[in-house]
């Protein structure tokens, strides 16, 4: 039987009484709780694995525009699949997305020797800075290969004449420079005439002071196709 002595001194327990937590505590506690799950949920969803595709183009260059002539001159679109966790292919996609990459020939591994060559655009592409240290992995490209020509290129002094767009003789007219450069192949050499001539074609009436884009004859392009020339345009003026 309990006595009343002991009712009034309440049970025995060992240690200190339980202090309820207070609402600081809690929203602290649930706070960091939320910020762990949080950096938890950011760090597995970069290292989930995804692909993504990017678009850009490749410019071949000449290594000397004196010497050498480098074809297509325009540049080649092409098509990227990257794989790797989501930070490494947002990297990669960033770094080739959109962009023009010019390409000298006799670097990265492109030749420099004249002649055709086919050149793997993987292999080029994945040495891009930001490609090379992303930690993607370029997947696929379309094309896989891009053709380039190369030529050696010589220059000729070739002579400016001025005539008109449609048939009969112009007068009347004077213009500067009288001989300007052009660079053809090496190898068509022996198909050109010994004195090579550019034209402007201008109207034959209401000429005013312009500068005239020149281009080589109708039958000579044929041959050779297109080439530089410099100054590209020679200034016509009427005689006063």
């Amino acid at each position: 039987m309990t006595s009343r002595h002991e009712h009034a001194r309440g049970p025995r327990h060992g240690g200190a009484p339980h202090r309820p937590e207070s609402w600081r505590e809690k929203l602290l506690s649930y706070a960091t709780v939320t910020a762990t799950a949080a950096l938890i949920w950011i760090w597995a969803s970069n290292q989930t694995r995804q692909s993504a595709d990017a678009n850009c183009r490749v410019h071949f260059l000449p290594a000397d525009r004196e010497t050498q002539s480098v074809g297509p001159e325009e540049p080649v679109s092409v098509r990227l699949q990257f794989t790797g966790s989501k930070s490494a292919v947002e990297a990669a996609v960033n770094a080739v997305n959109g962009r023009i990459f010019d390409l000298t020939v006799g670097t990265t591994g492109i030749p420099s020797e004249p002649g055709s060559h086919d050149i793997p655009l993987a292999q080029i592409l994945k040495a891009v800075s930001g490609v090379s240290d992303s930690g993607a992995a370029l997947r696929a490209v379309q094309p896989q290969t891009a053709s380039i020509v190369i030529e050696t290129i010589v220059r000729r002094e070739a002579r400016v004449i001025v005539r008109p767009a449609g048939r009969g003789a112009l007068t009347g007219v004077t213009f500067e420079p009288r001989t300007v450069s052009v660079w053809v192949p090496e190898a068509l050499l022996p198909k050109l005439p010994s004195t090579l001539v550019v034209e402007a074609v201008v109207p034959q009436t209401g000429l005013e002071e312009s500068e005239v884009t020149l281009s080589l004859p109708s039958d000579i392009a044929a041959v050779v196709g297109k080439v530089r020339i410099d100054p590209p345009r020679v200034t016509v003026r009427p005689t006063e």
